[in-house]
């Protein structure tokens, strides 16, 4: 929830100096701690708010926020993945982590406090010329104070279409039966949707909210068989993982997903052991279970809910 120029009745702390309300000496900031680069820390999987808490000057503010009658939470928004959740966040260093697939392009951390109760003839000596005469009623859930905060980027869409278009194709099928089939060809898998779902996919692969959906209905339950097929010839004919690439040369792709997923590579003997369905998901970051996780905070619109309950 970015404030940007967002005008209130009452005088906002704002860590904006041009927008803020009270003297240019008074602060309210939001702490992270970030990667030698600049950026958020991120693991393979997980996005790492380290080190999080709030600084603020103002004598007021404090007084209300230690008898409870501010509080002050870290609002982290994804708009790309449907994604809003909010943290509490205090004066001492916290760390929450988040999974990377939750979150695409611009993510953005902003730091409010705001009433936990109806706060009556609220002032402050710090208030600029223009209020510090004045005394105003605050409501539950009034924002006092805010720190649009920091901007960080997740790109996921490029390598994910890279990964699926060195492995599949989709294509429509020619006949009318109601039923999805497979192809397994030496330079890709060939899926075929009947033509109506065909068209349906080709309306929504390209909003990328849909993926992890569409990987765990279509290239997890595909790969997950072609896994199967090439597990029989390894195991009973002798072919090694090179002759499974110089053979099928999208395999090539499924190595170095693996390798870039578990930092090492896939050795023979974890070929024949890993189940068929899990190296598939490995293959497609866990695609199955992030659509799901997907599906449900799209159908239940997971949120803060009313902008007002900060």
């Amino acid at each position: 929830m970015q404030l940007g120029n967002r005008i209130f009745p009452y005088p906002i702390l704002n860590n904006r100096k041009e927008l803020s309300e009270f003297k240019n000496d008074i602060n309210f900031e939001l702490h992270i701690s970030l990667a030698q680069n600049g950026e958020i820390i991120k693991t393979r999987n997980k996005a790492i708010l380290k080190d999080v808490y709030f600084s603020l000057n103002d004598i007021n503010l404090l007084k209300l926020y230690n008898e409870g009658k501010i509080a002050c939470s870290l609002i982290v928004e994804s708009s790309s993945s449907i994604y809003r959740q909010k943290f509490k966040l205090t004066e001492n260093p916290q760390t929450y982590e988040i999974d990377l697939n939750k979150l695409k392009d611009d993510v953005y951390l902003s730091a409010y406090c705001y009433a936990t109760c109806d706060i009556e003839n609220y002032s402050s000596k710090n208030f600029n010329e223009d209020y510090k005469e004045y005394a105003f009623n605050i409501t539950k859930y009034d924002i006092v104070a805010a720190d649009d905060g920091v901007k960080f980027v997740i790109d996921r869409d490029l390598e994910e279409d890279n990964k699926v278009s060195s492995i599949f194709v989709i294509a429509k099928s020619l006949n009318n039966i109601n039923t999805i089939s497979y192809d397994m060809k030496s330079d890709k898998i060939y899926i075929y949707l009947p033509p109506k779902e065909h068209d349906y996919y080709n309306s929504l692969k390209s909003t990328s909210d849909y993926n992890d959906m569409f990987f765990s209905m279509l290239a997890i339950p595909v790969l997950t068989s072609c896994f199967s097929e090439l597990k029989y010839y390894h195991k009973n004919e002798g072919t090694d993982l090179a002759m499974i690439v110089e053979n099928y040369r999208w395999f090539d792709s499924v190595l170095k997903s693996y390798k870039k997923e578990k930092s090492v590579d896939l050795s023979e003997d974890e070929f024949d052991s890993l189940q068929s369905l899990e190296l598939a998901q490995i293959v497609f970051n866990y695609s199955s279970i992030n659509g799901i996780d997907k599906l449900y905070n799209m159908v239940s619109n997971v949120a803060l809910g009313d902008d007002s309950d900060v």
